[in-house]
């Protein structure tokens, strides 16, 4: 019989474990994006481009700040730890910040392609990571949004079309 100790043993677990999380969270992985992020260059860097998990957290919600009508959408972006830029085999890892922009380029549901989010928090990994997840906000309405929000009668009439600048 092998002697094997319990912490070598806990790290085989550990890995077996993050290889089933890792596996299970990329088969979820059904949109696509790219992320980017604006270095002052005349083109924003890509830091990420491929499958994503889109999950909404709260949305969308409509609210009145003085004259002013604001959409807010929040929801979670999950992505693999790392990945390979150039195809050729070589893996660099994801590494998303705060205030990074996140596009969408495809998802099942086709009112989602082209929106924009905001990264505004990247997850701590945790012991079982597999994923990388982000907290991001939308920045720009979707054309599906109908503007239904109750008001108060002094703030005026707001039309329920979708503002030309907000349309894609």
């Amino acid at each position: 019989m092998t002697n094997v100790s319990s912490r070598s043993l806990i790290q085989r677990v550990l890995e077996h474990a993050r290889l089933q999380v890792k596996t299970s969270v990329e088969q979820q992985m059904v949109s696509v994006v790219s992320i980017t992020r604006d270095e002052g260059d005349p083109e924003p860097t890509v830091i990420y481009a491929g499958d994503c998990h889109l999950g909404t957290a709260a949305g969308p919600v409509t609210y009145t700040i003085g004259d002013e009508v604001q959409f807010f959408s929040s929801g979670t972006a999950t992505i693999p730890l790392d990945w390979d830029p150039l195809g050729d085999g070589t893996f660099v890892p994801t590494l998303p910040q705060v205030d990074d922009i996140l596009q969408v380029t495809a998802h099942d549901d086709y009112g989602y392609v082209g929106r924009r989010f905001r990264v505004v928090d990247v997850e701590n990994l945790g012991t079982l990571a597999g994923y990388r997840r982000m907290q991001i906000v939308g920045i720009q309405r979707s054309p599906g949004w109908v503007d239904a929000a109750v008001r108060h009668p002094s703030s005026g009439p707001i039309p329920d079309e979708i503002p030309p600048e907000w349309q894609l």
